[in-house]
Protein backbone atom coordinates (compact mmCIF):
# COMPACT_ATOMS: atom_id res chain seq x y z
CA UNK A 1 0.00 0.00 0.00
CA UNK A 2 1.37 3.57 -0.78
CA UNK A 3 1.29 6.21 1.36
CA UNK A 4 0.97 9.66 0.10
CA UNK A 5 4.15 11.71 2.57
CA UNK A 6 4.65 15.21 2.30
CA UNK A 7 7.94 16.03 3.12
CA UNK A 8 9.18 19.99 2.75
CA UNK A 9 12.54 21.26 4.22
CA UNK A 10 12.65 24.88 6.08
CA UNK A 11 16.95 26.08 5.65
CA UNK A 12 17.16 28.42 8.75
CA UNK A 13 19.62 31.66 8.45
CA UNK A 14 20.06 34.12 11.11
CA UNK A 15 19.68 37.47 11.05
CA UNK A 16 23.11 39.44 9.83
CA UNK A 17 23.55 41.99 12.49
CA UNK A 18 25.63 45.35 11.46
CA UNK A 19 27.48 46.36 14.63
CA UNK A 20 29.24 49.83 15.28
CA UNK A 21 30.26 51.42 18.72
CA UNK A 22 27.34 51.26 20.38
CA UNK A 23 26.29 54.40 22.25
CA UNK A 24 23.50 55.84 24.79
CA UNK A 25 20.20 58.09 23.34
CA UNK A 26 18.08 59.97 25.46
CA UNK A 27 14.63 60.76 24.48
CA UNK A 28 14.74 64.45 26.38
CA UNK A 29 14.31 67.77 25.19
CA UNK A 30 18.45 68.03 23.35
CA UNK A 31 16.93 65.15 21.31
CA UNK A 32 13.38 66.43 20.48
CA UNK A 33 12.50 66.80 17.27
CA UNK A 34 15.25 65.20 15.91
CA UNK A 35 16.73 62.25 13.85
CA UNK A 36 19.70 59.97 14.34
CA UNK A 37 21.55 58.02 12.57
CA UNK A 38 22.75 54.80 13.87
CA UNK A 39 23.53 51.23 14.19
CA UNK A 40 23.76 49.52 17.70
CA UNK A 41 22.86 51.77 21.15
CA UNK A 42 20.43 51.92 24.14
CA UNK A 43 17.35 54.09 23.97
CA UNK A 44 16.75 55.59 27.53
CA UNK A 45 13.87 58.04 28.40
CA UNK A 46 14.77 60.99 29.87
CA UNK A 47 16.31 59.73 33.22
CA UNK A 48 18.96 58.27 31.75
CA UNK A 49 20.40 54.48 32.17
CA UNK A 50 19.75 55.30 36.60
CA UNK A 51 17.25 58.12 36.89
CA UNK A 52 13.69 58.49 36.74
CA UNK A 53 12.04 60.48 33.62
CA UNK A 54 10.40 63.92 34.67
CA UNK A 55 6.86 64.70 34.57
CA UNK A 56 4.75 66.48 31.52
CA UNK A 57 7.25 65.75 28.85
CA UNK A 58 6.32 65.15 25.20
CA UNK A 59 9.39 64.25 23.14
CA UNK A 60 9.46 62.57 19.86
CA UNK A 61 13.06 61.12 18.48
CA UNK A 62 13.27 59.26 15.01
CA UNK A 63 16.06 56.79 14.52
CA UNK A 64 16.99 55.79 11.31
CA UNK A 65 19.69 52.78 10.21
CA UNK A 66 23.23 54.04 9.21
CA UNK A 67 23.51 51.64 6.92
CA UNK A 68 20.28 51.27 5.13
CA UNK A 69 18.86 48.10 6.88
CA UNK A 70 15.95 47.44 9.05
CA UNK A 71 15.98 47.76 12.28
CA UNK A 72 15.66 45.90 16.01
CA UNK A 73 14.15 47.19 19.30
CA UNK A 74 14.79 44.90 21.80
CA UNK A 75 13.21 46.08 25.02
CA UNK A 76 15.47 45.35 28.22
CA UNK A 77 13.32 47.43 30.65
CA UNK A 78 10.12 49.11 30.58
CA UNK A 79 8.04 50.57 33.60
CA UNK A 80 6.38 53.98 33.57
CA UNK A 81 3.29 55.69 34.59
CA UNK A 82 0.29 53.01 33.98
CA UNK A 83 -2.67 54.54 31.68
CA UNK A 84 -1.16 58.11 32.26
CA UNK A 85 2.17 57.97 30.57
CA UNK A 86 2.61 56.21 26.72
CA UNK A 87 5.56 55.32 24.38
CA UNK A 88 4.40 55.54 20.86
CA UNK A 89 6.53 53.44 18.33
CA UNK A 90 6.18 54.53 14.82
CA UNK A 91 7.23 51.96 12.02
CA UNK A 92 8.76 54.87 9.72
CA UNK A 93 10.39 58.50 9.83
CA UNK A 94 7.10 60.17 11.03
CA UNK A 95 4.59 59.82 13.66
CA UNK A 96 2.35 59.53 10.13
CA UNK A 97 3.62 55.86 10.25
CA UNK A 98 2.00 52.96 10.88
CA UNK A 99 2.10 52.43 14.76
CA UNK A 100 4.02 49.17 16.02
CA UNK A 101 2.63 49.89 19.81
CA UNK A 102 0.96 51.97 22.08
CA UNK A 103 2.08 50.80 25.17
CA UNK A 104 1.99 51.92 28.92
CA UNK A 105 2.80 50.46 32.24
CA UNK A 106 5.26 47.48 31.90
CA UNK A 107 3.15 45.91 28.71
CA UNK A 108 6.34 45.52 26.45
CA UNK A 109 8.87 44.43 28.97
CA UNK A 110 10.74 42.16 27.17
CA UNK A 111 9.50 42.10 24.00
CA UNK A 112 11.16 42.75 20.86
CA UNK A 113 9.99 45.07 17.47
CA UNK A 114 11.52 45.02 14.10
CA UNK A 115 11.15 47.67 11.25
CA UNK A 116 9.54 47.26 7.63
CA UNK A 117 11.64 50.16 6.80
CA UNK A 118 14.91 51.56 8.09
CA UNK A 119 13.19 54.23 10.80
CA UNK A 120 11.36 53.98 13.69
CA UNK A 121 9.53 56.92 15.19
CA UNK A 122 9.42 57.13 19.34
CA UNK A 123 7.23 59.48 21.20
CA UNK A 124 7.25 59.64 24.97
CA UNK A 125 4.00 61.57 26.68
CA UNK A 126 4.33 61.80 30.43
CA UNK A 127 1.18 63.45 32.42
CA UNK A 128 1.47 65.97 35.51
CA UNK A 129 2.52 63.65 38.13
CA UNK A 130 3.99 60.21 38.71
CA UNK A 131 7.02 59.08 37.07
CA UNK A 132 9.07 55.05 37.06
CA UNK A 133 12.61 54.34 35.82
CA UNK A 134 11.35 54.26 32.74
CA UNK A 135 12.43 52.54 29.28
CA UNK A 136 15.97 50.74 28.00
CA UNK A 137 15.59 49.81 24.57
CA UNK A 138 18.23 48.09 22.51
CA UNK A 139 18.73 49.27 18.87
CA UNK A 140 20.32 47.16 15.98
CA UNK A 141 20.38 47.42 12.46
CA UNK A 142 19.45 43.56 10.92
CA UNK A 143 19.76 43.06 7.46
CA UNK A 144 16.68 40.60 6.02
CA UNK A 145 17.38 37.21 5.35
CA UNK A 146 18.52 36.54 1.74
CA UNK A 147 16.73 34.31 -0.35
CA UNK A 148 17.12 30.59 0.25
CA UNK A 149 15.61 27.83 -2.37
CA UNK A 150 15.85 24.47 -0.81
CA UNK A 151 16.62 21.41 -2.70
CA UNK A 152 15.52 17.51 -1.66
CA UNK A 153 17.53 14.45 -3.26
CA UNK A 154 16.10 11.50 -2.44
CA UNK A 155 17.99 7.56 -2.17
CA UNK A 156 16.57 5.53 -3.88
CA UNK A 157 14.45 7.67 -6.24
CA UNK A 158 11.31 7.58 -5.46
CA UNK A 159 7.93 9.38 -7.79
CA UNK A 160 6.45 12.62 -7.30
CA UNK A 161 2.49 12.46 -7.13
CA UNK A 162 0.54 15.53 -8.91
CA UNK A 163 1.02 17.68 -6.20
CA UNK A 164 4.79 17.29 -5.59
CA UNK A 165 4.18 14.47 -3.04
CA UNK A 166 6.66 11.78 -2.41
CA UNK A 167 5.18 8.13 -3.39
CA UNK A 168 6.50 5.50 -1.09
CA UNK A 169 5.53 2.11 0.12
CA UNK A 170 4.55 2.00 4.16
CA UNK A 171 7.21 0.81 6.05
CA UNK A 172 9.85 1.49 3.55
CA UNK A 173 13.53 2.99 4.02
CA UNK A 174 14.29 6.54 2.46
CA UNK A 175 17.01 8.90 2.52
CA UNK A 176 16.31 12.77 2.51
CA UNK A 177 19.70 14.71 1.28
CA UNK A 178 18.99 18.55 1.55
CA UNK A 179 20.92 21.29 0.24
CA UNK A 180 19.53 24.76 -1.44
CA UNK A 181 20.85 27.18 -3.79
CA UNK A 182 21.49 30.97 -2.39
CA UNK A 183 20.91 32.77 -5.74
CA UNK A 184 20.99 36.28 -3.79
CA UNK A 185 24.62 35.20 -1.94
CA UNK A 186 27.15 38.16 -1.22
CA UNK A 187 24.63 40.85 -2.10
CA UNK A 188 24.64 41.93 1.55
CA UNK A 189 26.31 38.62 3.66
CA UNK A 190 27.69 35.34 2.94
CA UNK A 191 25.77 32.19 2.56
CA UNK A 192 26.54 28.68 2.57
CA UNK A 193 25.27 25.10 3.31
CA UNK A 194 28.04 25.15 6.21
CA UNK A 195 25.59 28.75 7.92
CA UNK A 196 22.38 26.91 7.58
CA UNK A 197 20.23 24.71 9.54
CA UNK A 198 17.95 21.94 7.60
CA UNK A 199 14.63 20.96 9.72
CA UNK A 200 13.08 18.68 8.42
CA UNK A 201 9.08 18.07 8.16
CA UNK A 202 6.37 15.63 7.63
CA UNK A 203 2.56 16.34 7.73
CA UNK A 204 3.15 19.75 9.43
CA UNK A 205 5.24 17.74 12.28
CA UNK A 206 9.32 18.52 12.70
CA UNK A 207 10.79 15.00 12.61
CA UNK A 208 14.36 15.53 12.34
CA UNK A 209 16.86 18.75 11.92
CA UNK A 210 19.88 17.66 9.70
CA UNK A 211 20.97 18.23 6.52
CA UNK A 212 20.23 14.26 5.53
CA UNK A 213 17.08 12.76 6.77
CA UNK A 214 16.72 9.16 7.41
CA UNK A 215 13.03 8.34 7.14
CA UNK A 216 12.29 4.94 8.83
CA UNK A 217 8.72 5.72 9.82
CA UNK A 218 5.51 4.85 8.96
CA UNK A 219 3.23 7.38 7.39
CA UNK A 220 -0.60 6.06 6.37
CA UNK A 221 -2.55 9.66 5.43
CA UNK A 222 -2.73 12.45 2.85
CA UNK A 223 -0.36 15.46 4.17
CA UNK A 224 -1.03 19.11 3.17
CA UNK A 225 0.21 20.87 0.35
CA UNK A 226 3.87 21.07 0.54
CA UNK A 227 4.99 24.76 2.01
CA UNK A 228 8.99 25.34 1.35
CA UNK A 229 10.30 28.33 3.72
CA UNK A 230 13.13 30.02 4.84
CA UNK A 231 13.52 32.45 7.68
Amino acid sequence: MNARNHFFICILALLCFASSAAQNYPINAATNGTTILTCQGTIYDSGGPSGNYGNSQLYTVTFCSSNGSQLILDVLQFQIENFFDDLFVYDGPTTSSPLIVQATGNQIQGQSFMTTGTCVTLVFDTDGSVTNVGFAIDINCAFPCQAIEPQIAVDPLLTLGPDDEILACTGSQVTFNGSALFPENGDTYIQSIATSTFEWYVNGTLVFTGQVCPAQKRWSHRPNPVRPRSV
